[in-house]
């Protein structure tokens, strides 16, 4: 879905032919949809790194400062090689900085959660950035924000199908993961 297909879709959810009138308005809701939305369904980039350790007990890689679309870290974000890197045991995470321990080297992929492209006039006719599972929850979202101000209840209506088909489409995403459990403390072990 393009932008534009996207507008047209939320002019007819509030019953309008079109949004001329709330285009600016229009691609700054898109925006904060796409981000809201990706945070449920993250949009997840890899760097690689030739890595080799340095001087000191840590070398640190500040992944903010690499890549201008940084947003956070997934869970299990490093693998060297072949190999899963633990936080706490071979890295440690602090805002957008990896610092990873003496011992490490070779090919490092750095997973992380990166932000939307933004929506504008510019952008219009392009694909929207976002996840395909999550790609019906946008008009939902951006109806909800568009319409707060002058239709009231309709707005409340479309931010309620929102939650409840994210809810949905969630439950649909994790259905299949393995749930696992480690216990510490030695009563997991024969």
């Amino acid at each position: 879905m393009t932008g534009k297909e996207l507008m047209e879709i939320v002019a007819q959810m509030g019953f309008a032919k079109t949004l001329d009138d709330n285009e600016p308005y229009f691609y700054q809701m898109t925006s904060l949809s796409l981000l809201q939305i990706s945070r449920h369904f993250p949009l997840v980039k890899t760097i690689t790194v030739e890595h080799k350790d340095g001087a000191e007990y840590y070398t640190e890689y500040d992944v903010g400062a690499l890549c201008d679309d940084f947003r956070s870290f997934p869970e299990k974000p490093l693998r060297l090689g072949s190999l899963l890197l633990q936080e706490g045991r071979d890295f440690l995470i602090e805002g957008s900085r990896v610092r990873l321990a003496l011992g490490h080297e070779g090919n490092l992929e750095i997973r992380y959660c990166r932000r939307p492209c933004k929506v504008n006039a510019d952008t219009l006719h392009k694909e929207l950035d976002i996840s395909p599972e999550a790609l019906h929850l946008l008009p939902l979202l951006v109806s909800s924000y568009l319409w707060a101000d002058e239709r009231a209840e309709l707005a409340s209506h479309y931010l309620a199908l929102f939650r409840s088909e994210l809810s949905e489409a969630k439950k649909e995403r994790f259905a299949h993961q393995m749930a696992s459990y480690h216990c510490g403390n030695g009563w997991d072990k024969g």
